[in-house]
């Protein structure tokens, strides 16, 4: 016996369907399914603009790294806190925090406040920092491998604090589901 997939109910392939139900239907769960598309794509896969978020509403573009910390321990207790400073002046911080090696908890704070996973001042400080990444050439070059992260110590500080805003930029594309 052959198997025969919308059968059911006298309707047969495709066109039945559409025999039966017409077009209108059709037209209908396109406009769904594309509306939803648009929609995930909107609240999860965008680029949060900085009015999104409160810490960073008054950043204003372009940005320039001041400062970094960087503690990679063995075990436990690592972070990665970068600090930089908008066009007028005002410096603000940005830092991962992860408690214990292997385990899933793990922080990022913008200044002293913990931001969700994938969340709108995530994906406006991702914005920031790509952002800042594509107008500085040695970040593309530190992107591309030139630089390695474990000669961070012996790097000059203006590098090494492009280096932890490159890890900050990786991180956040996991955390935001970013490719």
């Amino acid at each position: 016996m052959r198997f025969r997939p919308f059968h059911a109910g006298g309707v047969r392939g495709l066109r039945g369907l559409l025999r039966k139900y017409g077009y209108p239907v059709l037209a209908i769960l396109v406009l769904v399914s594309t509306g939803y598309g648009f929609w995930y794509w909107y609240e999860y896969m965008a680029e949060a603009s900085l009015s999104a978020s409160g810490y960073l509403r008054d950043v204003t573009e372009p940005i320039s790294l001041v400062s970094f910390e960087d503690y990679r321990g063995f075990s436990d207790n690592q972070w990665v806190k970068v600090r930089f400073q908008d066009a007028n002046g005002v410096e603000r911080e940005a830092t991962y925090v992860s408690y214990h090696f292997g385990s899933p908890m793990r922080e990022f704070l913008l200044g002293d406040k913990e931001v969700s996973p994938g969340g709108r001042e995530e994906r406006a400080l991702l914005g920031l920092l790509e952002r800042w990444s594509r107008s500085d050439a040695e970040a593309g070059e530190i992107f591309d491998g030139h630089y390695d992260a474990y000669d961070r110590f012996a790097l000059s500080d203006r590098i090494g604090a492009k280096l932890a805003a490159v890890y900050l930029i990786k991180v956040l594309r996991g955390r935001s589901r970013v490719p």
